[in-house]
């Protein structure tokens, strides 16, 4: 009895820990991309709210931003990206920096998912996927792409960007 009472309890503490856990990961040109550390924002930009999420492993960068009244809906949301028109931003959009010393690759095509968010905590989880191109100005040679493909987020707390007095 005191041992199915222990793997109960066993069971039902790490039900709880992996419900609660943050990850953050994605393939990138089919290598995996985990994130050492992480910051997540809600930010203003021309005047509509985003959630920020930045990534960092080694000195490789990545953004992903979401659109954050289309969070406010009804679950799952999905969020796709379009080229930005004047004074317009995308639903969601990922740049991805693996090189500070180089051009970043910006998206071109995908979406995000998102499947849990909690304003109150300020708690999102979600899926996404990409293609994003090399930055390259003043060349007509096609432009390097990359796949983002795999993406998942998972309890991922954002705080409220401050604002300069």
């Amino acid at each position: 009895m005191k041992l199915n009472l222990f793997i109960i309890i066993i069971l039902f503490l790490f039900n709880t820990i992996t419900k609660t856990q943050t990850i953050f990961s994605c393939n990138i040109d089919g290598d995996e991309f985990v994130a050492k550390t992480f910051e997540a924002t809600q930010i203003k930009m021309l005047n509509t709210d985003y959630i920020q999420i930045k990534l960092e492993n080694n000195g490789k960068i990545l953004f992903l931003y979401l659109k954050l009244d289309k969070l406010k809906k009804e679950l799952p949301s999905k969020l796709e990206y379009s080229e930005p028109k004047e004074n317009q931003i995308p639903d969601v959009e990922l740049i991805w920096a693996p090189n500070q010393d180089e051009p970043q690759w910006n998206s071109i095509e995908g979406k995000a998912v998102i499947n849990e968010f909690n304003e109150e905590n300020k708690t999102i989880s979600g899926t996404f996927e990409f293609v994003v191109e090399k930055m390259e100005y003043g060349t007509k040679k096609k432009k390097p792409r990359l796949d983002i493909e795999n993406g998942v987020f998972k309890n991922i707390t954002y705080k409220l960007e401050e604002t300069a007095n």
